[in-house]
C-alpha cells in the first residue's frame, strides 16, 4: 500500500489555514496523513493546530518557502510516505483535486500539479502561460511541461531522491523556480499539470520588480 501525505507550509495565516485543512479533510479520495510545517506563527496557529487530532504538526523557527518545504519533504521521507502533495495554507483545493492527480499518478516518475485558478474569479489562471489562460483551455487536458511547485505539486519520494530538497538559503524567493529547474532541465523529470485537478489561490498582486531588490 503506498502512502500518501498532504504538506501545508504556513505561517501567521490561521483563517486561510483553516480553509485549506478543511478543503483538504473533504477530498473524495483522502490523503493517508495531513502534515502541517508551522514556520513560527505568533498567531493563535500553534495552539489551534495542537487541537487537530488528525494533523501532524511539526512546529519551527521561520525558515521561509525553502525552510517550510525542505523539513516537510524530509519528514515525509523519513516516515515512509510515497507521495507527498504540496500546498501553502492559502491554497484551496477543490474536493476532488487529490483524486484526479492521482488518477494519472502511474509510476511516479513525473511531477504533477493542479491548475492554479483565481479564487476571485474562479475561472483565470494565476499564472497564465501564452496557451492556457483559463479553466476551460485546461478542461480535461494534461499540460506537459508547465507547473508551478507547492501550489497543489504532487511528488513521488523517487523524485525527491534523486532531485534532493528545495535550497533553504533561498528562504522566499525563487525556491519554486530553481526547484522547478532542477527537476525539469538537471534530472530531466517530466512535468505535467493536470486539468481538472484545481487548487484555489488568491490572485497574484505583487511585483517582483517593486519588492525585490535585485
Amino acid at each position: 500500500m503506498k502512502k500518501t501525505i498532504a504538506l501545508v507550509v504556513s505561517y501567521n495565516r490561521l483563517p486561510q489555514l483553516k480553509q485549506c485543512i478543511n478543503a483538504l479533510r473533504k477530498q473524495t479520495k483522502q490523503p493517508d496523513a495531513i502534515l502541517v510545517v508551522n514556520n513560527g506563527s505568533s498567531d493563535y496557529t500553534s495552539v489551534w493546530l495542537d487541537q487537530q487530532p488528525d494533523i501532524i504538526h511539526h512546529y519551527q523557527d521561520n525558515s521561509g518557502t525553502a525552510g517550510g518545504y525542505h523539513a516537510g519533504l524530509l519528514w515525509a521521507m523519513q516516515n515512509g510516505y510515497d507521495w507527498v502533495w504540496c500546498m501553502d495554507d492559502d491554497g484551496l483545493p477543490t474536493t476532488n483535486a487529490f483524486e484526479q492527480l492521482m488518477q494519472h499518478a502511474d509510476d511516479g516518475n513525473s511531477l504533477l500539479s493542479c491548475v492554479v485558478i483565481n479564487e476571485e474569479d474562479k475561472s483565470s489562471l494565476v499564472w497564465p502561460s501564452k496557451t492556457h489562460k483559463t479553466l476551460t483551455d485546461c478542461h480535461q487536458q494534461i499540460l506537459s511541461g508547465e507547473a508551478h511547485p507547492f501550489n497543489g505539486t504532487l511528488l513521488h519520494r523517487r523524485i525527491i531522491e534523486k532531485v534532493g530538497y528545495p535550497l533553504t538559503h533561498l528562504f522566499y524567493w525563487g525556491v519554486e523556480r530553481e526547484y522547478l529547474y532542477r527537476i525539469m532541465h538537471q534530472f530531466d523529470i517530466p512535468v505535467k499539470t493536470i486539468g481538472d485537478s484545481v487548487l484555489y489561490h488568491p490572485p497574484f498582486h505583487y511585483c517582483h520588480k517593486e519588492e525585490w531588490d535585485y
